[in-house]
């Protein structure tokens, strides 16, 4: 994602999204070579680099979102089974992320040695849709996945505080 620039993105052609100059077309860089695009900053006339992906904003937006609807409805939400979490959660964003980071540097001339071995792993980009998707439904599952066993925590917490104070009050000598 880019701040002040003409476009909010700047998708590598590879992801196939019309209507946007891509990476390479805005900056002449080399959209292979992952050392070229982590090292941009920006420009005045592209916008200048977040260090916040689609993917993380959806996260930290869905953990907030689950976080409204929790207290919304009053806490009484059971935590997610680990197993929906890894099929919802997990595995969606694991297959997307793990997919286009391991095929780019695959395809990264750094590892030019390694090549030849996984040519049947195509070259692979995620579109800004489908990483929005796999951190909004990761962020979601893992907040509710985690949320009511910290409520739990805390409420087991509360109890322990509230006696122990009930101790220190009635034990404390009045004047």
């Amino acid at each position: 994602m880019f701040l002040f620039g003409e476009q909010p993105i700047y998708p590598r052609e590879l992801a196939g999204i019309e209507g946007y100059l891509t990476f390479h077309q805005a900056t002449g860089l080399d959209e292979i070579g992952l050392s070229d695009a982590r090292n941009f900053v920006g420009t005045p006339e592209i916008g200048y680099k977040i260090a916040l992906c689609q993917r993380d904003v959806a996260i930290y937006l869905a953990i907030l979102l689950f976080g409204i609807l929790f207290v919304i409805l009053k806490k009484k939400i059971k935590p997610l089974p680990v197993w929906a979490w890894i099929i919802f959660g997990l595995a969606p964003i694991g297959f997307d992320g793990g997919s286009q980071i391991f095929s780019q540097l695959i395809a990264d001339p750094i590892f030019s040695f390694i090549q030849p071995y996984f040519k049947f792993i195509p070259l692979r980009e995620s579109t800004p849709l489908l990483r929005t998707l796999t951190g909004f439904l990761f962020g979601f599952t893992t907040a509710w996945f985690g949320y009511p066993y910290v409520e739990e925590a805390m409420v087991e917490n509360r109890k322990v505080l509230a006696a122990k104070f009930a101790r220190l009050n009635n034990s404390t000598p009045k004047r």
